[in-house]
This record gives C-alpha cells, structure tokens and sequence, in this order.
C-alpha cells in the first residue's frame, strides 16, 4: 500500500517524464531542419548516424584504477591499483589479450582532512593510470587508449598554488601532457555516468530554452533523442577559459560527443584529444564511435568490453585491504597514530 505523500512524489516524477518526452518529441519532428551554430560545436547537426563495421584488425589498450582508504586518528592509509589490458581483435572477433599490472597495489601513509583525502588519491590514482598508460602504449602501441572517465583530471582536483597537492598535481600535468605527445588522437576518455549538461546548454542556445524542462543532465536529455549507433555533434570540452586546459596547454585540444552504443542503456559520454582541424576532429569521432559500437557487446550495458576487463583487474579488495591495514596497525605496536578511530573500534 503507497502512502498518500509517496504517491505525490511518484505522479511528480511521472509528470517531469511525460513534460521531458514531450519536448523532445518537439525536438526531434523538427531534427531535419536544426542547424546548430552556437555553443563551440565542430558540426551542425543535432544527430549522426553511425553505421557499423566490422575492422579488420584492432587493437585496444583500456586503462583503469582503484582505490581504498582507511582513516586512522593520526594517520591516512591510501592503496591504489592500476590495470592495462591489451585486446587484439580481427575481424571483429578476440584473438589475444595481454595484460600490463604495475605489481602489488601500491600504499601510501599520510595526514589530511577529509576533503584533502580524497583530492590526493585522486591524484594518485590518476597520476598511476596515465604511468600505466604511457608504458602500455610504449610495449604495446595499440590503435586507441581508452581511459575510465576524463582525459583531463576533475576541477575538484586542481588545488591551489600553494597547495600541499600541487606538486603531485604538476606531475599529473607533465603525465599527461607526455601521454597526448606521444599518443595524441589515440587518447579517449569513456565517462560511464556523466553528469554534465555541456550539451543542454548548446540546445539552449541554439534550439529551444530548456528552462521549463526538468532535465538533470545531458545524458538524462539525450537517452530521449539520440537511438542506437547515433551521436551527437562534436563540440569542444570548455566554451570559456578553463584552468586545467590552460595548465596542459590543450585548450583547443580536447573535444567531446555522447553515443548511444546500447539499445538499453544511456549514452555514453565520450572525450578525446585531437588537433585543432574540423576535418580531423570528425574523422576521430566518426572512427572512435565505429570501434566503440564493436567493443560494446551488451544491450543494456554500453561499456566497451576491453575497459570492463580493466575495471575488473584494478578493483581493490576492500577485505584484503583491511588485512594488509590490519596487519600494519598491529606491528605498529603502540604507535598512536595509527590507532583505530571511536567510531570504528567499538567494543559492540
């Protein structure tokens, strides 16, 4: 039995679905005539059909990371995993896979606040999968590099200047930097649940103001328009100045697409690197969305099979984890820093 105020909440949710369809249904009898001009767009389509392929020979690198945190009282424990799993495909079909570990999860000790935590590893975390990658494309050199999440670190983890991070974050600048030198256009991010409304803005701009919509975000909008094998137009990473492009000297360098590779899932948003030449730009998103619609195997999953392997390998153990931790507080003898916080040593 629904109670009165949960069924007020399931009718709200019901109405912003029928007012989101209706717009888009809106936007999509009229998909023929859109010509998109503003908002930092390389074509000028709302969408592109992407036929399928079958390539001859491929062969992919995808790159992943994991991590676990344990919070003493006087210290920080951080274990970071990276994976680097090689898959050589002809003809469509799987005919060897390698693989690149860097070795035993790597551990590091140090003292932060909560939120200064969570900026290091993920500079860790980042600066260990471009190493990974940088090494697998030097052993390997695959046809593409697929990145789990951005090309580019996180605005959250850029710190200040006279950050204690900042100099973990240059180097995780000179990585990267490194990686699109040597890689460049082979370099792609696969960002599973974006939450970005980048491209709400452009249909803003260009279509119809989406004020009187309730879409929360790009991928939410485009899983009513985009159908399978389609992607949107190319367009750039940032309209506007952006610190972290500044930083990598790649501020018309990074560019951005969504496709839907899964009949039954949200379209993926994707990134890569590229020179700055229209032409260019939309032969890499053309040949990016014709490998990415082979390596997606599953109708209600759009990852690409390579990166769900990588994903796999670089998952950190939260039980070992808590072994190897447990094991060091326990040779630690009476040091109190490494003492177990009140909240996670009571006695019941």
């Amino acid at each position: 039995m629904i109670n009165n105020e949960l069924q007020s909440i399931l009718d709200n949710i019901k109405k912003i679905h029928l007012n989101n369809k209706e717009i888009s249904e809106k936007i999509l009898k009229m998909k023929d005539e859109i010509e998109l001009k503003f908002g930092e767009v390389i074509e000028n389509k709302l969408t592109y059909k992407i036929d399928y392929e079958t390539i001859p020979e491929l062969n992919v690198l995808a790159i992943d990371g994991g991590s676990y945190r344990k919070i003493f009282n006087g210290i920080d424990a951080f274990i970071i995993k990276t994976s680097g799993v090689f898959c050589k495909y002809v003809n469509g079909k799987l005919v060897n896979t390698d693989y690149l570990e860097t070795g035993r999860p790597k551990i590091f000790f140090s003292l932060f606040e909560a939120n200064e935590g969570n900026i290091y590893v993920g500079l860790k975390r980042n600066m260990e999968e471009i190493k990974t990658a940088i090494e697998g494309f030097k052993k390997f050199n695959p046809d593409i590099i697929l990145l789990d999440g951005s090309v580019i670190p996180h605005n959250s983890e850029r710190p200040q200047r006279d950050s204690q991070f900042w100099n973990e974050y240059e180097t995780l600048i000179e990585y990267l930097k490194n990686l699109y030198e040597i890689a460049g256009n082979k370099v792609v991010g696969c960002i599973k649940d974006s939450r970005g409304k980048r491209f709400l803005d452009i249909i803003s701009q260009n279509i119809i103001n989406l004020n009187e919509a309730k879409f929360t975000n790009d991928t939410i909008f485009l899983n009513y328009i985009l159908k399978y094998s389609e992607r949107t137009p190319v367009f750039r990473f940032s309209k506007g100045e952006h610190y972290i492009l500044n930083d990598l000297n790649a501020k018309n360098n990074i560019f951005c697409f969504y496709f839907s590779a899964a009949e039954n899932d949200f379209p993926m948003r994707i990134e890569f690197w590229c020179e700055n030449d229209n032409k260019k730009i939309i032969e890499n998103a053309n040949k990016i969305s014709k490998i990415m619609l082979m390596l997606c195997k599953h109708s209600r999953y759009s990852v690409p099979a390579p990166l769900i392997e990588a994903d796999l390998r670089a998952r950190v153990n939260e039980y070992d984890s808590e072994r190897l931790i447990n094991h060091i507080f326990n040779s630690s003898g009476i040091l109190f820093s490494f003492m177990k916080r009140r909240r996670d040593n009571r006695p019941f």
